[in-house]
């Protein structure tokens, strides 16, 4: 059982039960802390439980930039009869209109990342087409190019981490997967994970690699990346605006870079690994 966190009470503390553990966490909201006691009557639980959160810690901590915590201030202007709907619904629902314009902007992103995401898929002529280019200049140096691979953490994180993980770059189902094919030995990959930036960069090193995702055979495609650099702050939409004076398509699976926004790229992952 557990008790509903309120950000406005402090301190709220969560019990969980099993039969051979409890386990106590505390959660201090105003100092975003988190205090874990656990009593349990077996070993094995012991070792698991602390395996468990050991692991969780170490991929929010090394591969996740999300903080939910931090937020910035934007300004609107909403027709009136629309800000006077708001003020209904604020009144009515007793919610603050900041709070509630937030959730319908979630609602609203969620809304179009579902479209993005169909409009991404591949089509059978887009695979040929994508094979014939690569293939017929396969040897050639110049040929080399870089690309920016969205991590799909939005649709599932483990994916997400997992590329991390096997410093690999990947995509999943069929009208996605087949994204990864078009990558050639020596093409530059930044990974993005969206509504973070790029957090990871690595050079094509490997052969396709096809293998089951979620019980479907074939169902994930990948391609290892040498040269792999990650932990760096993360380059956001703003900042790649600012670094290459334009934008891009940061919610498709993947998208090409040309070269002056690869060597923008580049330069400030090198500016951020070599700083101190």
């Amino acid at each position: 059982m557990g008790l509903p966190l309120n950000p406005h009470d402090g301190i709220t503390t969560v019990f969980r039960l099993c039969i051979c553990r409890l386990l106590t966490i505390t959660v201090d909201v105003q100092y975003n802390m988190y205090y874990i006691c656990l009593t349990t009557f077996c070993s094995a639980c012991i070792e698991v439980n602390t395996m468990s959160v050991r692991k969780e810690f170490l991929k929010n901590s090394l591969f996740n930039q999300i903080d939910d915590s931090v937020s910035a201030p934007i300004s609107i202007r909403l027709p009136t009869v629309l800000n006077n709907e708001l003020d209904e619904l604020s009144l009515s629902l007793d919610r603050s209109k900041s709070s509630l314009i937030s959730e319908f902007i979630k609602a609203g992103i969620a809304a179009a990342n579902e479209l993005l995401k169909e409009h991404s898929l591949i089509s059978d002529e887009m695979k040929e087409q994508f094979v014939d280019q690569r293939e017929d200049n396969a040897a050639s140096f110049m040929d080399r190019k870089t690309f920016m691979l969205n991590t799909n953490y939005n649709n599932d994180e483990e994916t997400h981490f997992d590329m991390l993980k096997n410093q690999e770059a990947a995509a999943f189902c069929k009208g996605w997967k087949e994204y990864i094919s078009q990558l050639s030995k020596g093409d530059t990959v930044y990974l993005y994970q969206s509504g973070v930036g790029i957090i990871a960069s690595g050079v094509v090193d490997g052969e396709l690699v096809k293998s089951e995702h979620y019980g479907v055979a074939d169902d994930k495609y990948a391609k290892s990346l040498k040269d792999f650099k990650t932990g760096f702050k993360a380059i956001s939409a703003r900042r790649f605006k600012e670094l290459t004076g334009g934008g891009a398509n940061f919610r498709r699976t993947m998208v090409e870079l040309n070269s002056m926004q690869s060597y923008a790229i580049a330069q400030e992952i090198e500016r951020l690994t070599s700083a101190p």
